[in-house]
């Protein structure tokens, strides 16, 4: 027989997912990249103030930063600091970002392109503002401590809940305008489809983020650089991409139906004497390898994709160099 102690520990684990253990205590693993990617994968962050930095010098002398991959989640996060009577070159972004200040004090400088006028914001520990869509904005430490910061992107999580709101306010309104009518089984087909075009919706935008993050990766660009080199990307591309997409939709649908019968299978032994106490432990290990699974399924996803942009980036940067012939006046054609 389980133990409560036992049963109780393994729903910890499965809770926690397949993550390292030591991503819960606060620590974690570096990924090198470059100097602006580097990126630190944990599950829990102790200390925003003390957390080490990596070297960035291209954004302003003497700068540190680290990206956040957190809980394998869609939020983008990273951290900068920048040394005292410095600051940070002056850079835009699509909208959705917040920017909260750990340590330091001063003030940022916010205006668009053309503007004659700069906005100013002075900010200290504890401070949030989020800067505009496409608002260039650039940041002074004042203090006498290094300037610290942290910028949180909400924009993807703002798109999964404005489309369950619609989708929300789409069943329950139509529910109750056939209540009561024959018409109301007609609408319970409507909306099982309005749930599906759902899912669908959810995967592209997913999708669409996944190609978005690896382009401004490889190109070390914004978001609104980064989307235009994707419309690139799915022009040159598309029947590779289309190819990579169908094939990972086909094995995440084969992997669930595959964990629904083996999680139904296991349940049939539940009535059994004696073998049915092994139902709760099969259970749990058939949850850890279906995690396991799409953990796979999406390193592979991700692997197949980034090697596609890569691949496209290369023939279009050497695409670029031959269309730069010099001509007798020394300009490029």
């Amino acid at each position: 027989m389980v133990s409560p102690a036992s049963a109780a520990a393994a729903q910890d684990r499965h809770l926690r997912g397949a993550g390292k253990q030591e991503y819960f205590s606060g620590e974690g693993d570096l990924i090198t990249v470059r100097p602006g990617n580097h990126m630190w994968e944990t599950n829990f962050v102790p200390d925003l103030g003390s957390i080490e930095l990596k070297s960035w010098g291209d954004r302003g002398a003497g700068g540190t930063n680290i990206m956040f991959v957190l809980a394998d989640g869609t939020m983008h996060a990273h951290i900068s600091e920048m040394p005292v009577g410095t600051y940070k070159k002056g850079h835009r972004h699509g909208p959705g970002l917040h920017v909260l200040f750990v340590h330091g004090s001063g003030y940022t400088l916010l205006w668009y392109y053309g503007d004659k006028d700069y906005k100013r914001i002075e900010w200290k520990h504890g401070v949030v503002f989020a800067p505009p869509d496409e608002m260039f904005h650039q940041h002074f430490d004042t203090s006498q401590r290094p300037a610290r910061y942290l910028a949180l992107g909400f924009g993807l999580m703002l798109v999964y809940a404005l489309s369950v709101a619609g989708y929300l306010a789409f069943v329950l309104y139509g529910y109750r305008a056939v209540q009561g009518r024959v018409l109301i089984l007609g609408w319970t087909f409507i909306a099982a489809i309005a749930t599906g075009m759902l899912g669908v919706w959810i995967t592209v935008i997913n999708f669409l983020y996944l190609l978005l993050q690896i382009a401004m990766a490889v190109e070390a660009v914004g978001v609104a650089q980064g989307a235009r080199a994707v419309a690139r990307f799915i022009r040159a591309e598309v029947r590779e991409i289309a190819g990579v997409f169908l094939v990972v939709v086909a094995l995440v649908v084969a992997a669930t139906l595959a964990s629904a019968l083996a999680w139904s299978g296991v349940g049939l032994i539940a009535f059994v004497p004696l073998v049915g106490l092994a139902v709760f432990p099969l259970q749990l290990a058939a949850l850890l390898v279906r995690g396991l699974a799409f953990e796979y399924l999406g390193l592979t996803a991700l692997g197949a994709y980034l090697t596609l942009y890569q691949g496209h980036a290369s023939q279009r940067a050497a695409a670029l160099d031959g269309a730069r012939i010099a001509t007798p006046l020394g300009h490029t054609a």
